[in-house]
């Protein structure tokens, strides 16, 4: 076991204390990391402002400003008590929400520090919760079960709260009977959370139980393969503080059929002076799953999924286990690779595939354009990938709406590294803004650009330029200098970004009555700027706020360049 405490003076704020301290034994490894700051001089958690002009007296009461004592906790562990049993715990926790950003912290096994704010960006997002969990964990063979409790700390203060799983007990067994291939399912999860201010379905929680039996007879051969598949899902709920339409206690079953199959090409020619093979993969999966009503379902972990080229090829269009969707439908798609014969390296592959809907959709959740339960086929899905030598590769996906002629969604990713330990990333992505999913940060339209570069043997320049083309705002930029050798580094570094959005209110003069003041809640992102400086001996310590997070969240590729760097 041992302890490290370390204190450090951040201008304004005063001293944050650290505590470190790990334990090591034969079953377990356990960290704990507290954090302290006594009366923060600079945190102000005060969402009101005075934008009057002096000359009249506002009539609001304005809270005072109050230093604050300001803290966090996370506690991990990991065990491993027989050969079958395992534990594990991520406990973290903050006394405000804006810890993360402008104090930071180890959280679980990663660094969040005060550099790296929550955000949207291309790179670099993050769920905007701390994470409470614990897992006790037996596997054996072919079946595991697992008794855990998940709890979360929302940092986003507009984010809406998150159910608590208080308990989740899940089980898994996988057994294969002759020719057979089956696979059972079950889980028992208690949802909870505070609904004091919130009315409807999203106020719901309560048990809710299920077990999802699929059987499926693979048959596979060089040339192809064919997988038909039949399942049945159960779903029984125990629920409290339900509307008066919803069924106070449902129970559902649902049955489904599936049947996929493909068939492998491939011939052999010459490019140049490269011997190289190509592929040709077209798949085929037809999917039948029964129409249960579920409008007045809980909404425990009900989503929709993002559609993609691989999203063709499930068995249900929602994520969690509160939606089932009714489906009659054959999914068509095709792969075509290109290949290196002597090394079995892929150049070049082209996915192109589209559903066709049998019959319309009942089973809705959140609907949104783009998805018509209606439309007799969805739009066509591409994804491609192009590797020019082994430095350069670029990769690809775009969504076409053939009914309307509209592009829905595309990315684009060109990623440059070399044994000089030169990186460079661009990267582009596009929403149409009708189907774009409601959110006060997410772009529409987004590029991101990063570099890291050798200027001379030892010396680096760093950059990034991420850019939100809706409101034509940078999001995030950097720059900086590096120099890494096998021993030490030291690199110095400005970065600008944007902080969280959140609601302000402003007691403004009122134009109309002169005299007079009225209130407004005006949506704010506000900005941050900061220059940051650090200094590590390798294997030793470090000064300053340990940059390595920010730039292998930011930088694609970083974190390989950095283990070899010295070798």
């Amino acid at each position: 076991y041992d302890a490290i405490y370390q204190f450090r003076s951040l201008w304004k704020r005063g001293l944050v204390h650290d505590v470190h301290g790990r334990y090591l034994n034969k079953n377990s490894l356990n960290e704990l990391n507290l954090g302290y700051i006594h009366k923060d001089d600079e945190y102000d958690d005060r969402d009101i402002e005075d934008l009057t002009s002096g000359t009249t007296n506002p009539g609001v009461t304005i809270p005072e400003f109050e230093e604050q004592n300001r803290w966090y906790l996370s506690l991990q562990h990991d065990g491993q008590w027989t050969d079958k049993i395992t534990s594990s715990i991520n406990y973290n926790v903050v006394s405000d929400i804006d810890y993360v950003d402008d104090i930071g912290g180890e959280f679980g096994t990663s660094l969040k520090d005060f550099l790296n704010p929550t955000d949207t960006s291309l790179t670099t997002t993050r769920s905007a919760v701390l994470d409470k969990y614990g897992e006790l964990k037996y596997r054996d063979g072919a079946f595991s079960a697992a008794l855990s409790l998940r709890a979360f700390q929302s940092l986003d203060p507009l984010g809406a709260e998150q159910y608590e799983q208080l308990p989740s007990l899940n089980a898994k067994w996988k057994k294969d009977l002759g020719p057979l291939e089956s696979e059972l399912d079950f889980d028992y999860t208690f949802f909870d959370k505070d609904n004091s201010d919130i009315t409807g379905p999203l106020a719901i929680i309560g048990e809710r139980a299920y077990t999802d039996l699929e059987v499926s007879w693979p048959y596979r051969k060089i040339w192809g393969f064919i997988k038909p598949s039949a399942g049945v899902i159960h779903r029984k709920y125990q629920v409290d503080d339900e509307p008066n339409s919803s069924r106070s206690n449902p129970e559902i079953t649902t049955g489904r059929f599936s049947l996929d199959g493909g068939l492998y090409f491939d011939r052999f020619f010459r490019w140049g002076e490269t011997d190289m093979q190509q592929t040709l993969e077209p798949r085929v999966y037809y999917l039948y799953v029964e129409n249960d009503f579920q409008d007045d379902l809980p909404e425990f972990d009900a989503a929709f999924s993002t559609q993609s080229y691989s999203s063709l090829f499930r068995n249900n269009r929602f994520s969690g286990f509160d939606r089932i969707g009714d489906a009659e439908r054959i999914s068509l798609g095709v792969t075509s690779r290109f290949l290196v014969d002597s090394t079995g390296a892929e150049a070049f592959s082209l996915s192109i595939g589209q559903i066709y809907y049998l019959k319309d959709r009942d089973v809705i959740f959140n609907p949104t354009t783009g998805n018509d339960p209606n439309a007799d086929e969805s739009p066509l899905f591409l994804q491609g990938r192009y590797r020019f030598g082994e430095n350069l590769s670029l990769n690809g996906t775009f969504e076409w709406e053939p009914d309307v002629n509209r592009s829905n969604r595309g990315t684009f990713s060109l990623k440059y590294s070399d044994a000089l330990r030169r990186i460079l990333n661009v990267n582009y992505t596009y929403t149409a803004p009708e189907i774009q999913q409601p959110s006060l940060i997410a772009k529409s339209e987004e590029s991101d650009i990063n570099l890291i570069w050798p200027v001379t043997q030892h010396w680096s320049a760093i950059g990034r330029w991420n850019f939100g083309w809706d409101d034509n705002r940078t999001i995030e930029a950097f720059a900086g200098l590096e120099y890494n050798d096998c021993c030490w580094k030291t690199r110095l570094v400005w970065r600008r970004f944007l902080k969280d959005p959140r609601n302000v209110t402003q007691i403004i003069d009122d134009p109309a009555n002169p005299g007079s003041v009225i209130t407004i809640t005006d949506l704010k992102t506000p900005s941050d700027v900061g220059i940051f400086f650090e200094f590590q001996l390798k294997g030793l310590a470090s000064l300053g706020g340990r940059l390595d997070s920010l730039l292998e969240k930011a930088i694609p590729g970083y974190r390989p360049r950095e283990d070899i760097i010295g070798l």
